[in-house]
C-alpha cells in the first residue's frame, strides 16, 4: 500500500486486512529518495529468508546494532 494515495494509512491497512496487522514494516523504493541516501552503507544485518526469526528477535528486544536489516530471498 502506498500510505500517499490514502486519506488514511491505519483505516486501509484494517481494510486490506480484514481487521489489522501485528507487525507492520515501512519501506522506501523511490529511486529519487534512495539515490539521496547511502543506503548500502545504512545495512548492518543480512538474513537469510531462513533465518528470518533472528532478525524478528533483534527487532522485538530492540537490538541497538539492527540499523536496517534485509532479509535476502
Amino acid at each position: 500500500m502506498n500510505a500517499s494515495e490514502v486519506e488514511d494509512a491505519a483505516k486501509e491497512v484494517r481494510r486490506l486486512t480484514g481487521g489489522g496487522v501485528d507487525v507492520a514494516l515501512e519501506v522506501m523504493g523511490d529511486p529519487e529518495t534512495m539515490g539521496l541516501l547511502k543506503v548500502k552503507e545504512m545495512v548492518s544485518h543480512r538474513f537469510p529468508l531462513a533465518d528470518i526469526n533472528s532478525c524478528f528477535r533483534l527487532l522485538g528486544k530492540g537490538d541497538p546494532s539492527l540499523l536496517r536489516g534485509i532479509v535476502l530471498l
